[in-house]
């Protein structure tokens, strides 16, 4: 498969997988607000959230990724600045992945 039926598919299947996952996050998030210290933890002890959780915001990182590469490839035309930019982009995208990894292995120890 080429890159750009990879990157135009896999924009595609992350879409589609984070709408159950939004769902889930938004839904909650508004119970999330109410609890005390305590029920966050608890929350948050869950084997299955944390797992959703974690889920969630790698596929909203690499989604955003695949995103802005597409504006910068289709709206940076010197292709030197337009190299630094995704090289940048991607690095972002991996220190926030690993960021959330982090944060939720926290979490969960």
């Amino acid at each position: 498969m080429t890159s750009g039926k990879f990157h135009w598919l896999a924009q595609r299947i992350t879409a589609v997988l984070l709408l159950p996952l939004t769902i889930w996050f938004l839904y909650y998030f508004k119970k999330i607000i109410d609890y005390d210290l305590n029920q966050i933890s608890n929350f948050f002890n869950s084997y299955a959230n944390l797992l959703i959780l974690l889920s969630s915001l790698l596929l909203m990182i690499y989604h955003g990724k695949l995103g802005m590469n597409t504006i910068i490839e289709d709206y940076i035309s010197e292709k030197d600045l337009r190299k630094k930019i995704l090289f940048a982009n991607e690095y972002l995208s991996y220190i926030l992945m690993f960021t959330s990894i982090v944060s939720i292995i926290l979490l969960y120890f």
